[in-house]
């Protein structure tokens, strides 16, 4: 793909995410490179982030018998982007700085989990 193709499709998913309210502009200090990869069945492209960076930090996992415990009782709501075929999971406001892609438009903040 062309640099000027791959920059149009950058402001034009950008724009499309920003529109549905999945991003919004940050001037957070965090920061992980997007890019895009060709999409197996439907052709076209997805964007994706590489977290690597963020993925440094590990932490244990609690025992399974806490993680029930802290899930009792809980609700989880999610929707599904039927378009996309991904499912959409609302972030914490706390979070919103942390994962951040550079892009043409600038730095922007991803406000559902990307992918899950």
């Amino acid at each position: 793909m062309a640099p000027d193709e791959l920059k149009e499709l950058k402001t034009q998913g950008g724009q499309e995410q920003l529109d549905k309210g999945f991003i919004r502009p940050s001037s957070s200090p965090w920061g992980c490179p997007a890019l895009f990869v060709e999409k197996k069945d439907q052709g076209g492209k997805r964007l994706c982030v590489d977290y690597r960076p963020l993925n440094a930090n590990k932490y244990p996992l609690p025992h399974i018998d806490i993680l029930f415990d802290r899930l009792g009782g809980a609700t989880v709501f999610s929707k599904i982007d039927l378009r996309s075929g991904t499912i959409k999971l609302r972030s914490e406001k706390k979070t919103y700085r942390r994962p951040l892609s550079p892009r043409v438009m600038g730095f922007m903040s991803i406000l559902s989990c990307p992918s899950v």
